[in-house]
């Protein structure tokens, strides 16, 4: 038993002592920094908050450019009335996008989700009056999945945030998990791999004359080791992540 620990502390040792295992542990932190600083700033632009704020701005340039036109005189009276018709569903669309933007602000997400729903019902409907229009299928598609998504929102009374871009506790975490994670274990443990065996080599010292084992005994310790190492690295990483994101955007 002393003999197998003392491999093991052989091994740790060596991935402790060598100035690499320092650079790549900051090459980690400053992944795992990179890639939520522009998840961050991304899902900020892309995020429902922002998609509010836009349509109430073009909600309110529409409306004036519509009145400008009206009174401009150079429409025919059926034209108008056409202007003020849109001049009401826009008015009415940004009345309802400022309560929403409310209670955003409020974080009542659910009354958010619900005046939501309301205008993708509208444009469901608007929808399925283009008969004749050929992108209509997809189009109907994509605004039964719009709606699929707010109704479970509405559901769970939570904030809704970009899966492909997360940035908080939780959706950065999993993001993490499914982006990164998985190149990093891959190059975490053929560097402690690599550092094992060739310093054996590279010192052309032969551990199994040290240490009375067989060496593939002395092998599948290095691997082990390999694997905690690696293991322990990436825990620590997707705590990192977990809390960066929990401090900055909330726990999800």
């Amino acid at each position: 038993m002393k003999n197998k620990t003392n491999v093991g502390l052989w091994d740790i040792k060596k991935i402790y002592k060598n100035p690499m295992s320092m650079v790549l542990i900051g090459l980690v932190l400053l992944c795992v920094g990179i890639t939520f600083y522009f998840n961050n700033q991304t899902s900020k632009v892309i995020s429902f908050e922002s998609t509010i704020a836009k349509e109430i701005k073009n909600y309110k340039l529409g409306i004036a450019v519509l009145e400008k036109e009206i009174r401009s005189g150079s429409f025919s009276d059926q034209q108008k009335a056409m202007r003020r018709n849109d001049i009401k569903l826009s008015q009415k669309l940004l009345k309802r996008d400022l309560s929403i933007q409310k209670y955003l602000a409020s974080k009542k997400w659910s009354q958010a989700y619900a005046l939501r729903l309301k205008t993708i019902d509208m444009d469901k409907k608007l929808n399925q009056n283009e008969t004749t229009d050929p992108t209509r299928k997809p189009l109907e598609n994509a605004i039964e999945r719009e709606r699929l998504r707010f109704l479970a929102l509405k559901k769970r009374n939570v904030q809704k945030y970009n899966e492909d871009f997360s940035a908080n506790g939780t959706g950065f975490f999993l993001w993490t998990w499914q982006n990164i994670i998985p190149v990093l274990l891959t190059l975490v443990s053929v560097y402690i791999a690599v550092n094992l065996f060739g310093e054996s080599y590279r010192s052309r010292i032969n551990v199994s004359l040290l240490i009375p084992q067989l060496e593939l005994v002395i092998n599948m310790w290095h691997i082990g080791i390999t694997w905690i190492v690696s293991s322990v690295l990436l825990l620590m990483t997707s705590l990192l992540t977990l809390s960066t994101g929990t401090i900055v955007n909330g726990f999800g």
